[in-house]
């Protein structure tokens, strides 16, 4: 019973999917069928009139239904007709009462026409399930790039087995790199450059051992953690010549102690009973020597490090700049004053958080030392506020130009710090 009544189910669905098609079509929007007065009246038919008589019989239909089927009729009419349609049970009954039988199972399911193309199953006419026309193997996966330099192409007709489409491919080595499924091109550029990259991911040669390429492609000794390592010093005569050296670390170390060859063929050594350490990636700068004259020329600097516990020594050459290296980008000047006992006290605002453990005055042009004081309670800075620093007593006259050299610890980085600060002598009386 209930198969007879799927089968009468099935056959008034198609009925009135096919009264709608032509209602909707009509450009006077009424129904004009004589085999539907019956169930249509020849006025003007509304959709809404339509879909809640399909409704009715669907649900009709789905009363009739094994227990195991559930269709929602409160979807879209054309939703709920879709979905008893797709039921292979109905349709594969209906099959068989009707004189029709499946090719396949499924709607979607696919099979291999030959070897080029496939067939889809389908909806007949007649209501049963057929496969349609064959359909080429002819749409490929996009191509895309494998890796970096490899390119991967696919061929734009493919095979049928196992009832889907495959296509075969081809790697292409990119001379440059592959970028968004394509080669890309480059022209290598070693112009004025003796070492490093061309550019193109190649070389444009090779330092000999002891040499390493700097940024700007030339070979130079291998000067180990010390980058950019350039030396100043305070011009003045007679006694407190200072040098200084400043470099960016490469990687972090620890310094043992160095040695300093001066021009005139005289030399001094320094050694740390606590070792200094220095961290990749800053810059530093260092007093190296305050023990005698430094005349021009070009210095030899050895350094003894240790770095990943490997002690290793390592030589850098340097011309001498005249002058100080003046950095004055951590600390701002607010004042600079009288204080007790004739001392000066320099008034700054740091943009960071620390304390000051030394500092040195120097004329204003680079020259004459002038005094030093080292700190045992350090004075402590907090970003953006004020904090006096008490510098002792200077020989100079009021009104003369002079720098401040500031060094201390930065507690925000853990870090050494190296400031200067331009600033006039005040009026001691």
């Amino acid at each position: 019973m209930n198969r007879f009544l799927r089968t009468a189910g099935l056959f008034i669905i198609t009925l009135f999917v096919s009264t709608i098609i032509f209602y909707c079509s009509s450009e006077e929007g009424s129904v004009n069928d004589a085999g539907l007065d019956a169930a249509i009246e020849e006025d003007t038919v509304s959709d809404l009139a339509i879909q809640k008589d399909a409704i009715t019989i669907v649900d009709d239909i789905v009363d009739t239904l094994p227990d195991n089927s559930s269709y929602d009729t409160s979807e879209n009419i054309e939703d709920v007709i879709s979905d008893v349609l797709n039921d292979t049970q109905i349709t594969s009954d209906v099959g068989g009462d009707t004189g029709c039988t499946n090719e396949c199972s499924k709607v979607g399911d696919k099979k291999c026409a030959d070897q080029d193309s496939y067939q889809e199953c389908i909806m007949g006419s007649n209501g049963c399930l057929i496969y349609g026309d064959p359909v080429k193997c002819n749409q490929p996966p996009k191509d895309y790039c494998v890796s970096s330099k490899t390119l991967r192409n696919y061929n734009s007709n493919g095979t049928c087995n196992n009832n889907a489409c495959s296509y075969s491919y081809t790697d292409k080595t990119c001379d440059y790199k592959c970028q968004n499924a394509e080669c890309i091109t480059c022209t290598p550029d070693c112009t004025n450059k003796e070492c490093g990259d061309d550019g193109c991911g190649g070389s444009c040669g090779e330092c000999d051992e002891g040499y390493v390429c700097n940024n700007s492609g030339k070979c130079e000794k291998d000067t180990g953690p010390f980058s950019n390592f350039t030396l100043y010093r305070n011009v003045c005569e007679g006694e407190g010549y200072h040098l200084w050296a400043r470099w960016n670390n490469k990687f972090s170390f620890e310094m043992e102690g160095y040695v300093v060859y001066r021009p005139d063929n005289t030399k001094m050594t320094k050694s740390f009973y606590e070792v200094p350490g220095f961290y990749a990636g800053y810059d530093d700068v260092w007093l190296l020597d305050e023990t005698g004259p430094s005349p021009s020329g070009k210095y030899l600097i050895e350094f003894n490090i240790t770095a990943n516990n490997i002690s290793q020594k390592i030589e850098v050459e340097s011309e001498v700049t005249d002058g100080l290296y003046k950095d004055n980008t951590l600390l701002t000047l607010v004042k600079a004053s009288k204080g007790d006992l004739s001392n000066v006290i320099l008034t700054v605002k740091p943009k960071f958080n620390g304390t000051v453990q030394r500092v040195m005055v120097y004329e204003g042009n680079g020259g004459c030392f002038k005094t030093k004081m080292i700190f045992y309670e350090e004075p402590a800075l907090m970003t953006g506020y004020s904090t006096e620093i008490d510098i002792g007593s200077i020989n100079a006259n009021t009104g003369e130009n002079l720098i401040a050299v500031i060094e201390g610890v930065n507690n925000d980085t853990n870090y050494s710090f190296y400031s200067t600060v331009e600033f006039q002598m005040p009026d001691m009386n």
